[in-house]
Parts: structure tokens; C-alpha cells; sequence
């Protein structure tokens, strides 16, 4: 056995891998697309949203019945709160767009051209698209939590 042949290409597995691989990459690609578009669609409807909330607001307070303080702090602090929740939300989505568009050319390389250290660079990105993803969602189950036990104390 060689040392510079792949480990894939070493193992029975090696075409049956192969075409998982392409299949994980076209996926991949698909879906970072999707992140950039929901990036660049939130970015839009909060502009849209920020520029004519004094509009938008009092339709919003009466709906739901808010006070003329809540109404006052939307536009006061609740402005600078959402702004920077829409950021991190937004560099959130860009984030795991980005990571999967790098693990897509990466492995799109290491298909092409057999470079392993390509195939590794991908699977590290990967790995960091998978550790975002497990803290965000780790972070959406704990306010939904929160979220049930607040309506649920009311």
C-alpha cells in the first residue's frame, strides 16, 4: 500500500463514498444559497421595517394593545436593540452560508483533484457550520423554554 493514496481510495468504500460526497455537496451548495438569500431578505425588510416603523407602530399598538411607554421605547432603545439583533441574526445566516459554500469548494477540490488537504480543509468547515448551527439552536430551545414557562406564569 501506498502512503500517498487517499484513504478512500484505499477502502471498498471508495466509490460509494465518492458519490455520498458529491450528493453532501450539492446539497451544500443548495442550501448555503438559501442562507445568503434569507441574509440579503432579512436585510432588506429590516431597513424597510426600521425606516417606517413610526408608521407601522401605532397600527402595531393598537393590535396589541400597548401602552404609550412600550410605543416610546420601540422607538427609543427598542431601535437600537432590534438593530443589533437583526445584525447578529443576520451574520448568523451569512456565517452558515459561508461556511458551507467553503466546505462545498473545498471538497469540490479535493473531488477534482484528489488533494486530501483540501477534503480536510472542507470537513473543518463543516465542523464550524455544525457548531453554529448546535449553539443556535441550543440557544432557540432555551428561550423557547423560557418563552413556555413566561406565557405560562402569566
Amino acid at each position: 500500500m501506498e502512503n500517498n493514496q487517499s484513504v478512500l481510495q484505499n477502502t471498498e468504500l471508495d466509490e460509494m463514498a465518492g458519490v455520498q460526497l458529491e450528493g453532501i455537496v450539492r446539497w451544500a451548495y443548495f442550501i448555503s444559497i438559501i442562507f445568503f438569500i434569507f441574509c440579503g431578505l432579512t436585510l432588506v425588510t429590516s431597513v424597510f421595517l426600521l425606516a417606517n416603523i413610526s408608521t407601522i407602530l401605532p397600527n402595531l399598538a393598537q393590535l396589541f394593545g400597548w401602552s404609550q411607554e412600550v410605543e416610546d421605547f420601540i422607538l427609543s432603545q427598542g431601535m437600537i436593540l432590534g438593530s443589533i439583533l437583526i445584525l447578529i441574526g443576520t451574520a448568523v445566516l451569512f456565517l452558515n452560508g459561508f461556511f458551507l459554500l467553503k466546505f462545498r469548494n473545498y471538497s469540490r477540490q479535493y473531488a477534482l483533484g484528489g488533494q486530501e488537504s483540501a477534503l480536510a480543509l472542507g470537513f473543518d468547515n463543516l465542523y464550524r457550520y455544525m457548531m453554529l448551527s448546535a449553539i443556535i439552536n441550543g440557544l432557540s430551545l432555551i428561550s423557547g423554554v423560557f418563552s413556555i414557562v413566561f406565557i405560562l406564569s402569566q
